[in-house]
């Protein structure tokens, strides 16, 4: 059966029926039945697709020990992350509405535990939901660019109740975070984590605007999944929601202690700017996706880059060894001799 969502065809995974094995590595989950996938696959299809392809952009990040945060406890052995074995299987993950009862064992497994969603969860939204969220954050730029498509970030009822129990009753306040591609894999289960963060000028915490032109500017479409059904190259905008508290410093009217963070460098905080500097005040309420199909050659430079990262080490060696012979050869009478045999070198 063949659906279609927002122009994306979607093939309805029906035929996937087995038993995933038992999780490895003293993991604390149970396991997972390939039923669960499957459901998960035919009612939030492209959430689920997102929920993978910011996996895969955390993956293959340069930065992979800092971004791929929570990492699947199947490929850790003897404390050592398996990559090598972790990158063999994401490369054989066909488009996901191609998964059958044949796929890989492995392939299910790892699907299922990425887009677990016990703690939290993706549902697609109608465009229209991005003009309520400019009513939100109060943006008024008319130019601002619409994404494709817009997700909302759904809670489970431990997580809310947590969150509620901060908020006391107090008013929420909505802005935009941009941030790069392979973040949000992290950023989504661990939260905005002002720490981790670099100090602004006007101080340490995690920035907001209430304009998503200025959070687009940090959000530069990154290499995703190259078989998602959104495109393998994605940008992506949190709209975060934060509570009315002293530690989220922005401009309030006779409230200097509210504009101005303790360590700013640069006075107080801009008009539609926020700092959060307190974790538990803050988190993600929708995702403004923006996509764009790469050509065969511009994937193939960016996958040739993220090996590079990947293999600096091996790279600087490379690069030594050929300098130590290109030294040893200049220093050789043997060779110098051969040169000047062929009229390539004279002496002087």
């Amino acid at each position: 059966m063949l659906r279609c969502i927002a122009g994306v065809s979607v093939l309805s995974v029906n035929s996937i029926g087995c038993k995933l094995r038992v999780w490895k590595m003293g993991d604390q989950r149970p396991p997972v039945d390939t039923e669960t996938l499957r459901k998960r696959l035919l009612d939030h299809f492209l959430a689920t697709d997102l929920r993978w392809s910011l996996f895969v952009a955390a993956l293959y990040s340069y930065r992979f020990d800092t971004v791929l945060k929570p990492f699947p406890p199947q490929y850790i052995k003897n404390g050592e992350k398996d990559m090598k074995n972790l990158e063999k299987i994401v490369d054989k993950v066909p488009k996901l509405n191609q998964l059958g009862e044949d796929s890989d064992s492995e392939i299910q497994e790892l699907l299922a535990w990425v887009t677990d969603n016990r703690s939290w969860w993706l549902t697609m939204t109608d465009l229209s939901k991005f003009d309520e969220i400019q009513a939100l954050t109060k943006d008024s730029g008319v130019s601002a660019v619409r994404p494709n498509f817009v997700f909302e970030v759904n809670y489970s009822e431990a997580n809310n109740a947590k969150f509620q129990d901060v908020r006391k009753g107090r008013e929420l306040l909505y802005a935009y975070h941009g941030s790069r591609l392979e973040n949000f894999y992290s950023i989504l289960h661990h939260g905005l984590a002002s720490h981790m963060n670099k100090v602004g000028v006007f101080g340490e915490g995690t920035y907001l605007s209430g304009e998503l032109s200025v959070s687009l500017h940090y959000s530069p479409m990154g290499r995703s999944w190259e078989r998602s059904s959104l495109g393998d190259k994605l940008s992506c905008v949190a709209v975060c929601e934060m509570i009315d508290d002293p530690s989220v410093k922005c401009q309030v009217k006779n409230n200097n202690n509210r504009s101005r963070a303790g360590d700013s460098m640069a006075g107080e905080v801009p008009e539609k700017y926020y700092i959060v500097q307190n974790n538990d005040v803050i988190r993600i309420k929708y995702l403004l996706v923006y996509c764009q199909k790469s050509s065969t050659h511009r994937r193939s430079t960016s996958a040739f880059r993220s090996w590079c990262f990947r293999h600096k080490f091996l790279l600087m060696m490379i690069v030594y060894a050929f300098i130590l012979i290109i030294v040893g050869l200049a220093n050789s009478k043997t060779f110098r001799y051969q040169l000047k045999k062929f009229g390539i070198f004279k002496q002087r």
